[in-house]
């Protein structure tokens, strides 16, 4: 991972600890996938990027547009697996029992004016 320092001291990030910014591309055409990353593991932010094709044919565009999350996270603290979901408007799920989807972030692309909610599956406490 990529990471730039923060520039303010983030709430929950003991002192002296810092914390980092990093951009995690989605796989492409997958609409679930996990990712393991480092505590806290925050989605800050979901956006579209062009990045440049290795090999483009003629008449195609030299750039792929490609689904990226921004992770916050403190290097070597504790490693998480995070389940994540892809979804476009309206579209439906089956969520297991027990778990539940968070909203982290949407995203428009303003070449193919696409959408995409990325959600996380996290697991719902019980109630004691």
């Amino acid at each position: 991972m990529n990471a730039d320092v923060a520039k303010e001291p983030v709430e929950g990030v003991p002192v002296g600890k810092f914390t980092c910014i990093d951009a995690l591309p989605v796989p492409a055409g997958k609409h679930e996938f996990m990712v393991q990353f480092p505590d806290p593991g925050i989605v800050r932010h979901v956006a579209f990027e062009l990045e440049r094709r290795l090999v483009s044919m003629p008449g195609q565009s030299p750039f792929d547009e490609v689904l990226k999350i921004y992770v916050e996270f403190t290097p070597n603290a504790t490693q998480r697996k995070h389940h994540f979901v892809v979804a476009s408007s309206g579209k439906h799920f089956a969520v297991p029992v027990g778990y539940k989807l968070v909203h982290v972030g949407t995203a428009v692309s303003p070449n193919s004016e696409r959408v995409a909610h990325v959600f996380e599956v996290v697991e719902t406490k019980a109630k004691s």
